[in-house]
């Protein structure tokens, strides 16, 4: 009778772990393949709608000092461009909007990357003629969000001396039109952080360790490009995170804030 019952036991523990191993399997199973759908959706390149702006009106004054706002979070980094009543435009000073981020590859085809970019359509010293329907257009690849804004502008009889005054240096006015406002990259990888500028004559760029103010120089670890961007290289945990634009020509400047994360 104790064999019987010995036995019996036996068979309920067998069939108890292979019940537990089976479990197990299937939930490792399930993990992986949560993980490798993950991975898939975090590697996806398109325009997050989280942080898009929603469509809008603004209403200004004749001969005011006016900017339309753009902002995306994207996987990575989007193209920019600004349409007025359809058709494409560009800023004041001849700044063309329309492709003005060259394709940035740093040798990894797979690589993690999510950049919260804006862009800012100034309208210095506004005209009657400014009114109309304005839209913003980010793009990565075939993905692609608009933001639809109306300028109204009320007409204004007797502008003053310095209004006038202003007016007759918009164009010199240094902007930066298009910037990052924060991103998340692998350690190892290249970040590219955006500062583009409009102005007469075109403006000059430096950058800074918002940190400590240490000035940013061309080297192995650092590349300042032409049209005003910041290229980290191979970032590590030990680099600073905070960085300051600063655009400038003989009228004016403008500053600008970011910072990046590492994974």
């Amino acid at each position: 009778m104790f064999c019987t019952w010995y036995c019996i036991a036996l068979i309920v523990c067998w069939i108890h772990c292979l019940d537990t191993s089976n479990g197990l399997r299937e939930m490792d199973q399930i993990n992986k393949r949560s993980q490798l759908h993950r991975v898939k959706r975090s590697y996806s390149p398109g325009i997050r709608s989280k942080g898009w702006l929603a469509d809008g009106v603004k209403q200004v004054n004749q001969y005011d000092f006016t900017s339309l706002d753009c902002k995306a979070t994207s996987v990575p980094y989007p193209n920019y461009y600004w349409k007025k009543n359809g058709q494409n435009i560009t800023q004041q000073g001849n700044v063309d909007l329309q492709g003005s981020i060259s394709q940035f590859n740093n040798g990894s085809s797979n690589r993690f990357s999510t950049y919260v970019t804006s862009s800012t359509l100034y309208i210095n010293c506004v005209t009657l003629a400014d009114a109309g329907n304005y839209t913003c257009v980010a793009e990565v690849g075939t993905s692609k969000r608009e933001r639809k804004i109306e300028l109204k502008v009320d007409a204004v009889a007797n502008p003053s001396n310095a209004t006038t005054t202003q007016c007759a240096q918009k164009d010199n006015i240094v902007d930066i039109y298009m910037e990052t406002e924060s991103a998340v990259e692998n350690s190892g990888n290249d970040v590219r952080l955006f500062c583009r500028a409009s102005g007469t004559p075109a403006p000059s760029y430096s950058w800074k360790n918002a940190n400590n103010n240490t000035i940013i120089e061309n080297s192995y670890k650092y590349e300042i490009t032409q049209e005003g961007d910041l290229i980290i290289k191979s970032i590590h945990s030990s680099d600073p995170r905070f960085y300051k634009c600063n655009a400038s020509n003989t009228v004016g400047h403008d500053e600008y804030s970011t910072h990046f994360s590492i994974l």
